[in-house]
């Protein structure tokens, strides 16, 4: 009898052992590898990794394309994700792309169209480096991913050849908006345009309607000055002949991080999935001596994070921050010496700052993710731009009542000091934020979730369902410029039919009316 038992539990246990193989099996079957590419730079990269770490839990095979000037540094958190290394040749990219525009701008200079260009072309020279590494090249080929995640900023739209070249499918990731370039019907006169800051949410007259209708008009066909179809032909000669703004348009998904509640409300198309920010994390408890400087502010405290900013401009801040009730941490790259209200240092944990209930203010340069932490957490801005979309981003806050902007070249210590008061004490920027901040966590819970729900979406579903037609017609169709030309040309001739017809009859009638007239004449 025992051993008649004995054989029934060697039977199931052999057959649970086939039964999780078969699971095993089916999971590996359905497992796919998954390549996230972003834009060499800090921010996206972090986006990148939190949302590779979230893909994995689909139990997906993800790697994240780091650059390694980022690896070095350690500027990145890579735990828990699989990192191709790449990019020896890159540098330091972030101080080396913006670097020609903020020495113009702490020079009180404008930017010029020959800065963007060589902008472009110095992105362009990237771009190919990126796709002609052959180490990198060989390492996805070795992979084989089934899916890359890129990012659509323009000055990286390049990047849309690699997939391209290496016949794999793509979705794209970021917090660039581009409208046209995904072929959004939309009206260039209420529509929020990046090269136009002074957009009112609350409507314009019709010199703000104009500008930005020319704005959006002038951004939609400049944007192939971005694009190198000449890269495709070169580096994918074996594929079917396209342009970057068509292969653009093949994506599976725009995933893109941006919503009414920061930004201005725009069109969308079931294809495009605003998500909010996937760089927000939990935040930590602060430790020492952070926290007991924050703990012994009695008014509170402003947190300021700056760039690398010269000397005559940290002085006009340290004039500025000695006028104020509140207490200052300071983010700078410099160490003046620190006081009972002031600290200084190299790096702060921003987040952590700002989930604080004494932190009051934030002084920030306003890119996009330090604009979502002061959003998560509900702390009025004072924006201090100084290139991009930073100038967009201050006059959305501004204009959305999040807080204030102010020119940090050319505005006064005294100036300063009034704007960060202003900001600090009034109630509505405050409450404003704090309003916007319920609003935003009630339908933004987890965006790095999010996406990588919508990737994990597309692998096994694919995308067709949410395409629409006009991602298949060039700009022109796009914009019914050949249905305008021909209701032009079919005007045209109508009102050419007419003023035929007008003279026709005209001359039909003299010659009557001579005919009538010449006879009376002769008898008289």
């Amino acid at each position: 009898m025992w051993k008649y038992w004995q054989r029934i539990m060697a039977s199931l246990a052999l057959f649970n052992a086939l039964l999780l193989c078969l699971l095993l099996q089916n999971l590996l079957a359905d497992a796919k590898v998954v390549v996230l590419l972003s834009a060499p730079h800090t921010a996206d990269v972090r986006t990148y990794t939190n949302v590779a770490r979230e893909l994995s839990s689909y139990g997906h095979e993800t790697y994240v394309c780091v650059p390694q000037f980022l690896l070095d540094s350690n500027l990145v958190n890579t735990d828990g994700v699989k990192v191709i290394p790449y990019g020896q040749y890159l540098n330091n990219f972030d101080s080396f792309f913006f670097q020609t525009v903020l020495d113009r701008f702490w020079r009180g200079e404008n930017i010029w169209v020959r800065d963007y260009v060589s902008l472009i072309q110095s992105m362009q020279a990237i771009v190919r480096q990126i796709l002609t590494d052959q180490n990198l090249i060989t390492t996805l080929r070795t992979i084989k991913p089934d899916l890359f995640i890129l990012t659509n900023g323009p000055f990286f739209r390049n990047i849309v050849t690699l997939p391209y070249m290496l016949n794999i499918s793509f979705a794209y990731l970021g917090s660039f908006n581009d409208l046209p370039g995904q072929r959004v019907p939309f009206s260039p006169s209420s529509t929020a345009c990046p090269g136009y800051p002074e957009f009112k949410e609350e409507g314009m007259g019709f010199y703000g309607r104009l500008a930005t209708s020319l704005c959006n008009v002038v951004v939609t066909f400049l944007d192939h000055y971005f694009m190198d179809d000449k890269m495709v032909a070169e580096l994918a000669p074996n594929s079917p002949k396209a342009s970057v703004s068509e292969i653009s348009r093949m994506a599976k998904v725009y995933i893109i991080e941006s919503e009414p509640i920061l930004d201005y409300a725009k069109p969308e198309m079931p294809y495009m999935k605003l998500i909010g920010s996937t760089a927000l994390t939990k935040p930590a408890d602060l430790m020492p001596p952070l926290k007991s400087f924050i703990d012994n502010s009695e008014k509170g405290v402003a947190l300021v994070s700056s760039a690398n900013i010269p000397a005559p401009i940290a002085k006009k801040m340290m004039l500025a921050f000695q006028q104020q009730n509140l207490s200052v941490i300071w983010r700078v790259h410099f160490s003046p010496a620190n006081t009972s209200r002031l600290m200084t240092m190299p790096w702060v944990p921003q987040n952590d700052i700002l989930a604080n209930r004494k932190t009051r203010l934030f002084v920030s340069h306003c890119g996009t993710h330090s604009q979502y932490d002061a959003l998560y957490h509900g702390v009025p801005i004072l924006c201090l731009p100084l290139y991009g979309d930073q100038f967009y981003n201050a006059e959305r806050a501004k204009s959305k009542g999040f807080g204030l902007s102010a020119n940090l070249a050319t505005i006064s210590y005294k100036q300063l000091a009034k704007l960060m008061s202003k900001v600090a004490d009034t109630d509505k920027y405050r409450n404003s934020i704090e309003r916007a901040s319920s609003l935003y966590k009630m339908f933004y819970k987890n965006p790095s979730e999010t996406a990588a729900f919508w990737i994990d979406h597309v692998i096994e579903n694919g995308g067709i369902y949410m395409r629409s037609t006009a991602q298949t017609l060039p700009l022109f169709k796009l914009l019914t410029l050949d249905i305008m030309a021909f209701v032009f040309l079919v005007i045209a001739a109508v009102i050419l039919v007419i003023v035929c017809a007008c003279v026709f009859c005209f001359k039909i009638a003299r010659k009557c009316l001579t005919a009538l007239v010449r006879p009376k004449l002769k008898k008289s």
